[in-house]
């Protein structure tokens, strides 16, 4: 993004920050399945933990759907009192549909985490994580690097969705398995 000129940086920085705030209210979620899908999976009770999972994912989509539009709907105050810099303000307006859009392709990722750190699969974590940077986000970037700013904002939000796509996949795989 700093290639891309010091306005685009700044109104990726703020658009990140506020990206955090939802990452923060997400992850509280995934700390929540930490805790249940530890307690469900220290018992060996599979058929308890995906009903505690999939409470929990219910639970976060509609939240993600409530951070979706508080953001649609009072983005650009947010980003106002973010910066009182007319020009990184106007750049930020300009990709907040991708912040409108994140919390929706994002909540997966996040309480994946949370279900896998739980079930102590961080290895398993971790290598879905690679693959998303290496496969998807790496791949995407430099395809659309003709976007500009556009390109790395559709990056991010693939590789958020490639490890929610990866980490369900395994999940699937392993307590279809009984493992």
């Amino acid at each position: 993004g700093a290639r891309l000129g010091t306005n685009v940086l700044a109104a990726n920085a703020i658009l990140l920050n506020l990206h955090h705030v939802v990452s923060y209210g997400l992850d509280a979620l995934a700390h929540a399945a930490e805790a249940i899908v530890g307690k469900f999976e220290g018992r060996g009770d599979t058929h308890g933990l995906h009903r505690s999972v999939q409470m929990i994912f219910r639970a976060a989509l509609g939240i993600a759907v409530a951070m979706t539009i508080a953001i649609a709907l009072a983005g650009t105050t947010l980003i106002d009192l973010l910066t009182s810099i007319d020009s990184v303000a106007t750049t930020a307006y300009r990709y907040l549909p991708w912040l409108i859009a994140l919390p929706l392709i994002s909540v997966w990722s996040f309480v994946y985490d949370g279900v896998f750190i739980g079930a102590t699969l961080a290895r398993e974590m971790r290598n879905v994580m690679c693959a998303a940077a290496f496969v998807v986000f790496l791949p995407v970037w430099w395809f659309s690097r003709g976007l500009g700013n556009h390109g790395l904002w559709l990056a991010f939000a693939a590789f958020m969705l490639a490890r929610a796509i990866g980490m369900h996949l395994y999940y699937r795989q392993r307590y279809r398995a009984g493992v």
